[in-house]
């Protein structure tokens, strides 16, 4: 199991994310806080929650969050 985790999380790593569209919508706010707790996001059908967070993931990935995972 740990294997398929971590295969996962390596071709996460190598995949592009696509460009997104900078929102008024912060929640490194949410992400930094301790202790850590689960977000949902929650929104009507087409609005962009996917995208919010493929630029969440873009923001941990800057700040070298992907490196720690995988190691």
């Amino acid at each position: 199991m740990k294997e398929t985790i971590r295969t996962i999380l390596y071709s996460w790593l190598e995949r592009e994310l696509p460009e997104v569209i900078d929102r008024d919508v912060d929640l490194g706010v949410h992400i930094h806080t301790k202790p850590r707790k689960i977000i949902a996001i929650t929104g009507f059908r087409r609005v962009g929650k996917t995208y919010l967070v493929y630029d969440v993931l873009k923001e941990l990935l800057k700040s070298g969050a992907g490196k720690m995972c995988c190691t």
